[in-house]
């Protein structure tokens, strides 16, 4: 489901800003290419890692 809503943000951002067709091609590309990198559980040590960065505010 998720994939799906940003697909049709994408959609929608191509259509509002005029987008190159090769920029909106690639921005869908690595989407999709990156989906199932990140909707999966994370290890205990990536939880870790994010936790560290986190915490000395490298990230937030």
């Amino acid at each position: 489901m998720w994939i799906k809503l940003l697909m049709a943000f994408i959609n929608g951002i191509y259509e509002e800003h005029n987008l190159s067709e090769s920029a909106f091609k690639t921005m869908k590309q690595m989407f999709i290419r990156s989906f199932p990198y990140v909707a999966r559980n994370m290890t205990s040590k990536e939880k870790e890692r994010v936790r560290s960065l986190l915490y000395f505010g490298l990230i937030k």
